[in-house]
């Protein structure tokens, strides 16, 4: 299982991930794979590694639009919870309101096979 912060996650599919995930019990992040896996085991037996890496995102949000505002939510959720790392928070000022500058980093396991 998931460290227990991620554990709400767990099995989560999103379109905003990198691409499909698969969560195993004894990994602490999802893993971007399209092929099915049971255990780290099965990964270790046919000599595969498991190797994090980080994905960078920055978007300016317009949180008086609901479709923004829910997005900015589930990413500061994610990063509230160990998941997304937070790098940086911005206002930006507008005519009219403001917006916000959120940088952060959206991090996952991918399956590799070390070249010998």
């Amino acid at each position: 299982m998931p460290n227990t912060s991620l554990f709400k996650y767990f099995q989560e599919q999103d379109a905003r991930h990198v691409g499909p995930l698969l969560w195993l019990p004894d990994v602490e992040l999802p893993i971007l794979a399209e092929v099915p896996i049971e255990s780290t085991t099965q990964l270790r037996d046919e000599g595969y590694i498991l190797t994090e890496f980080n994905v960078f995102y920055a978007r300016i949000f317009d949180l008086e639009n609901a479709e923004d505002l829910q997005y900015y939510c589930w990413i500061c959720d994610r990063i509230a919870n160990g998941w997304f790392v937070f790098i940086r928070r911005e206002v930006v000022s507008q005519e009219r309101g403001y917006k916000v500058l959120l940088e952060w980093i959206q991090r996952y396991c991918r399956i590799v096979k070390p070249k010998l």
